[in-house]
């Protein structure tokens, strides 16, 4: 722990002594009386972290890519069991002179950085230096993630589920940097290094007691390949986040909808190293199309969100549909899905889906159902499906009654059929 100590000995200089997080989130309200937001700005620049002098924010921004690095190295390090923690040594508790409130206090007022009210902005009372305060705020977020990776961190308070969510604010910058530009590529190259921190964070931290900020997080990474499914994002580093959550996505989905109860059949047709290893058929790009339908009874409001996306064989691919309850009852629904041409349904694999289960919508609730899937490569050599270059996926919901008998397409897994 000597590295860690060293990096910590230099950070906890810019601690501010004897606060707690509850206290910059309270410098950050927005109050209605001028003069109050006025001496909330105040008190907030006047943290030693969030001082404007350039000269510190770059020593600060150096200490914390230190730390980041070192975890960083050490983790990585397990999996080439190069290096490892030391569970007796290499814990919190041996990281001398670190007060935990006031490690979160100074990650709660970086990462606020990024996403200060214009009132706090115009109570500035320096000169505000924007690249280095996004640049500190993203470092923030990143280095407090892989800290949660040693060991003990929730029994020595670094595990802070308020924290955790304040840090997440951050993605916010995504949206209002979608567009190309040196600033917005440089802000997504800091997200790549985010979200790979974020694997090391699932892979070491057990959230079996925390599902809240676990869900958090998931959704936080969903939706941006989400919103780069229904906006698009136009910068080249936006493409290189994107692909990289793509081979993160099947992990990530799978806890995203259990915890979102969208049910979510999973394909035990496919293999979880093919998914992971295949190789994309670039060259023969195919049509998917979505058709929605419902039952005669059913009183859902049911639609696809795109009516076609281009897939290739072995590519995976994200689509959704919505499902609205009109009515001012609680409606409980269930869907079957059938593929067509029938001999394509079986390269047509849904990793996840929310088809077989069932859902139920409060009055006048609304949600977006998410379709994970990708084409098996070995389609390409079926020679009764050489000229086939569309497929339509379609599902029907119907709602749930006793007696309720769904007739299941013969290319449905046995294990989906029982489910239901």
């Amino acid at each position: 722990m000597s590295e860690f100590n060293r990096i910590f000995s230099v950070l906890k200089l810019k601690f501010a002594p004897n606060i707690d997080w509850d206290y910059v989130e309270d410098c950050l309200t927005e109050y209605e009386s001028e003069d109050e937001a006025r001496q909330c700005a105040y008190k907030f620049w006047s943290l030693p972290m969030c001082r404007q002098n350039l000269q510190d924010q770059d020593h600060q921004l150096q200490m914390l890519r230190e730390l980041s690095n070192c975890i960083r190295s050490i983790r990585c390090g397990d999996n080439d069991n190069q290096s490892s923690y030391d569970a007796t040594y290499d814990n919190w508790a041996k990281i001398e002179d670190i007060s935990p409130r006031e490690y979160l206090a100074y990650i709660y007022a970086l990462a606020s950085l990024a996403t200060l009210s214009q009132d706090t902005l115009n109570g500035a009372m320096e000169p505000l230096n924007e690249n280095i305060n996004i640049q500190l705020a993203l470092n923030a977020v990143s280095t407090y993630f892989l800290t949660l990776t040693i060991p003990g961190a929730k029994s020595y308070g670094i595990f802070d589920e308020g924290v955790i969510e304040h840090c997440l604010k951050v993605f916010k910058l995504l949206e209002l940097n979608a567009n190309s530009g040196i600033r917005a590529n440089n802000i997504w190259i800091l997200f790549v290094s985010i979200c790979d921190d974020l694997k090391l964070v699932f892979r070491y931290v057990h959230f079996k007691d925390h599902q809240k900020p676990r869900d958090d997080i998931i959704k936080c990474l969903l939706q941006i390949i989400y919103n780069n499914f229904r906006k698009g994002y136009n910068n080249s580093s936006g493409g290189v986040l994107i692909v990289g959550l793509s081979y993160a996505a099947v992990p990530l989905y799978s806890i995203f909808c259990q915890a979102y109860s969208y049910g979510g059949t999973t394909s035990q047709g496919h293999d979880a190293e093919k998914v992971e290893h295949m190789q994309k058929v670039a060259d023969r790009v195919m049509k998917i199309r979505f058709n929605a339908d419902i039952g005669s009874s059913m009183r859902w409001n049911f639609k696809p969100q795109q009516y076609e996306i281009k897939v290739a064989p072995g590519e995976t691919a994200l689509a959704f549909y919505t499902a609205k309850n009109p009515t001012d009852k609680p409606v409980i629904g269930i869907s079957t899905y059938n593929v067509i041409p029938f001999e394509a349904g079986a390269y047509f694999n849904k990793i996840q889906c929310f088809c077989f289960e069932e859902q139920m919508l409060n009055p006048h609730e609304e949600v977006d159902m998410p379709v994970f899937f990708y084409i098996d490569p070995e389609i390409t050599q079926d020679p009764a499906l050489e000229y086939c270059d569309t497929i339509t996926l379609s599902y029907t919901f119907f709602e749930a009654k006793e007696g309720l008998q769904l007739n299941f397409p013969s290319y449905v897994k046995p294990h989906a059929a029982k489910q239901a």
